[in-house]
Protein backbone atom coordinates (compact mmCIF):
# COMPACT_ATOMS: atom_id res chain seq x y z
CA UNK A 1 0.00 0.00 0.00
CA UNK A 2 1.41 3.20 -1.10
CA UNK A 3 1.57 5.24 2.00
CA UNK A 4 2.58 8.81 0.51
CA UNK A 5 4.37 10.28 -2.09
CA UNK A 6 6.02 13.59 -3.09
CA UNK A 7 8.25 15.17 -6.09
CA UNK A 8 11.24 17.66 -6.40
CA UNK A 9 10.64 17.89 -10.18
CA UNK A 10 14.08 16.62 -10.89
CA UNK A 11 15.87 13.94 -12.88
CA UNK A 12 16.42 11.77 -10.03
CA UNK A 13 19.17 9.01 -9.62
CA UNK A 14 20.68 8.27 -6.63
CA UNK A 15 19.25 8.25 -3.48
CA UNK A 16 21.29 7.82 -0.36
CA UNK A 17 19.22 7.56 3.36
CA UNK A 18 21.50 8.54 6.51
CA UNK A 19 20.61 8.89 9.74
CA UNK A 20 21.93 12.31 11.69
CA UNK A 21 23.43 12.45 14.89
CA UNK A 22 20.08 14.33 16.11
CA UNK A 23 18.20 10.87 14.99
CA UNK A 24 16.37 12.45 12.10
CA UNK A 25 16.31 10.48 8.85
CA UNK A 26 17.12 12.17 5.69
CA UNK A 27 17.14 11.65 2.24
CA UNK A 28 20.52 12.57 -0.37
CA UNK A 29 18.97 12.75 -3.79
CA UNK A 30 21.24 13.26 -6.65
CA UNK A 31 19.98 14.56 -10.00
CA UNK A 32 21.46 13.97 -13.41
CA UNK A 33 20.92 17.78 -14.14
CA UNK A 34 24.09 18.71 -11.70
CA UNK A 35 22.22 19.19 -8.52
CA UNK A 36 22.47 17.10 -4.95
CA UNK A 37 19.89 17.83 -2.54
CA UNK A 38 19.32 16.92 1.13
CA UNK A 39 15.36 16.40 2.40
CA UNK A 40 13.54 15.25 5.17
CA UNK A 41 11.36 12.38 4.47
CA UNK A 42 8.36 14.18 3.63
CA UNK A 43 10.20 15.99 1.03
CA UNK A 44 11.35 19.79 2.32
CA UNK A 45 14.71 20.68 0.85
CA UNK A 46 16.82 21.06 3.63
CA UNK A 47 20.12 21.25 2.14
CA UNK A 48 21.43 21.92 -1.64
CA UNK A 49 25.16 21.71 -2.37
CA UNK A 50 26.68 24.00 -4.42
CA UNK A 51 27.94 22.66 -8.14
CA UNK A 52 31.61 22.69 -8.86
CA UNK A 53 31.13 25.29 -11.67
CA UNK A 54 29.53 27.53 -9.10
CA UNK A 55 32.11 26.82 -6.79
CA UNK A 56 34.53 27.33 -9.58
CA UNK A 57 36.78 24.16 -8.60
CA UNK A 58 35.77 23.13 -12.28
CA UNK A 59 36.61 24.68 -15.50
CA UNK A 60 33.62 25.72 -17.97
CA UNK A 61 34.27 22.83 -20.14
CA UNK A 62 34.16 19.68 -17.67
CA UNK A 63 31.13 18.32 -17.21
CA UNK A 64 29.39 17.55 -13.97
CA UNK A 65 26.58 14.82 -13.74
CA UNK A 66 26.43 13.78 -9.98
CA UNK A 67 25.24 9.88 -9.92
CA UNK A 68 25.62 8.97 -6.07
CA UNK A 69 26.49 10.40 -2.46
CA UNK A 70 27.58 9.06 0.49
CA UNK A 71 27.92 10.38 4.13
CA UNK A 72 30.89 9.95 6.30
CA UNK A 73 30.85 9.07 10.38
CA UNK A 74 32.15 12.91 10.92
CA UNK A 75 29.16 13.92 8.50
CA UNK A 76 31.15 14.57 5.24
CA UNK A 77 29.49 14.63 2.02
CA UNK A 78 30.95 12.51 -1.07
CA UNK A 79 29.67 12.94 -4.31
CA UNK A 80 30.37 10.72 -7.02
CA UNK A 81 29.78 12.85 -10.31
CA UNK A 82 30.10 9.61 -11.69
CA UNK A 83 28.78 10.57 -15.39
CA UNK A 84 30.63 13.92 -15.63
CA UNK A 85 34.25 14.38 -14.91
CA UNK A 86 35.08 11.48 -12.93
CA UNK A 87 35.67 12.96 -9.86
CA UNK A 88 34.59 12.45 -5.87
CA UNK A 89 33.81 15.56 -4.49
CA UNK A 90 33.72 16.36 -0.41
CA UNK A 91 31.60 18.84 1.17
CA UNK A 92 31.88 19.27 5.01
CA UNK A 93 28.63 18.39 6.78
CA UNK A 94 27.16 22.18 6.56
CA UNK A 95 27.91 22.03 3.37
CA UNK A 96 30.93 24.11 2.43
CA UNK A 97 33.15 22.40 -0.58
CA UNK A 98 36.51 20.89 0.88
CA UNK A 99 38.79 19.21 -2.09
CA UNK A 100 37.83 16.92 -5.58
CA UNK A 101 40.08 13.56 -5.98
CA UNK A 102 40.24 10.70 -8.36
CA UNK A 103 39.38 12.12 -12.51
CA UNK A 104 39.14 10.21 -15.70
CA UNK A 105 41.31 7.27 -16.98
CA UNK A 106 40.80 4.16 -18.66
CA UNK A 107 44.12 3.32 -17.92
CA UNK A 108 44.53 0.46 -14.94
CA UNK A 109 48.05 1.49 -13.96
CA UNK A 110 46.26 5.17 -13.22
CA UNK A 111 45.22 4.14 -9.93
CA UNK A 112 42.91 6.48 -7.93
CA UNK A 113 41.26 7.71 -11.29
CA UNK A 114 37.91 6.60 -12.40
CA UNK A 115 36.00 5.65 -15.75
CA UNK A 116 32.50 6.32 -14.81
CA UNK A 117 32.64 6.71 -10.61
CA UNK A 118 28.61 5.56 -10.80
CA UNK A 119 28.91 4.65 -6.61
CA UNK A 120 29.79 5.71 -3.74
CA UNK A 121 29.75 4.37 0.03
CA UNK A 122 31.57 4.75 3.41
CA UNK A 123 33.62 1.20 4.30
CA UNK A 124 32.96 1.62 7.97
CA UNK A 125 33.96 -2.79 8.24
CA UNK A 126 36.63 -0.72 10.06
CA UNK A 127 35.53 1.82 12.58
CA UNK A 128 39.04 3.10 13.70
CA UNK A 129 39.73 3.74 9.91
CA UNK A 130 36.58 4.41 7.64
CA UNK A 131 36.84 4.85 3.90
CA UNK A 132 35.78 6.02 1.03
CA UNK A 133 34.43 3.32 -1.65
CA UNK A 134 33.86 4.04 -5.37
CA UNK A 135 32.66 1.99 -8.30
CA UNK A 136 34.21 2.69 -11.41
CA UNK A 137 31.87 0.18 -13.48
CA UNK A 138 34.05 0.92 -17.15
CA UNK A 139 36.99 -0.07 -15.74
CA UNK A 140 35.81 -3.33 -13.70
CA UNK A 141 36.72 -1.73 -10.05
CA UNK A 142 36.53 -0.98 -6.71
CA UNK A 143 38.58 1.98 -5.03
CA UNK A 144 39.01 2.70 -1.94
CA UNK A 145 40.20 6.24 -0.55
CA UNK A 146 41.17 7.24 2.85
CA UNK A 147 38.14 10.40 4.14
CA UNK A 148 41.06 12.93 3.15
CA UNK A 149 41.12 11.61 -0.72
CA UNK A 150 44.17 9.75 -0.35
CA UNK A 151 44.21 6.51 -2.94
CA UNK A 152 44.83 2.95 -0.62
CA UNK A 153 43.92 0.28 -2.79
CA UNK A 154 41.98 -1.15 -5.63
CA UNK A 155 39.95 -4.77 -6.83
CA UNK A 156 39.66 -5.49 -10.26
CA UNK A 157 36.68 -7.13 -10.82
CA UNK A 158 37.21 -8.68 -14.47
CA UNK A 159 33.79 -8.57 -16.42
CA UNK A 160 32.08 -6.89 -13.86
CA UNK A 161 30.08 -3.15 -14.67
CA UNK A 162 29.49 -2.58 -10.84
CA UNK A 163 27.04 -0.26 -9.70
CA UNK A 164 27.00 1.32 -6.60
CA UNK A 165 28.79 -0.46 -3.31
CA UNK A 166 26.76 -1.52 -0.55
CA UNK A 167 28.51 -3.03 2.56
CA UNK A 168 26.66 -5.18 5.09
CA UNK A 169 28.44 -6.69 7.66
CA UNK A 170 32.30 -7.99 6.20
CA UNK A 171 30.82 -8.39 2.55
CA UNK A 172 30.37 -5.44 -0.16
CA UNK A 173 26.97 -6.24 -2.88
CA UNK A 174 26.93 -4.52 -6.09
CA UNK A 175 24.28 -4.44 -8.79
CA UNK A 176 26.12 -5.57 -12.16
Amino acid sequence: ELLDSWTLGINAHGLTTHIEKSGKEVLWITDLRGRVIKTDLEGQVLMELKSPHELKVYSPHLKYTPTETAIAPDGSIFVADGYGSQYILKYDKEGTFIKKFGGKSTQPTNKGKFMQAHGVAIDGRDPENPLVLCSARIRNEFTWFDLDGKYVKSVYLPGAYISRPVIHGENIYSGI
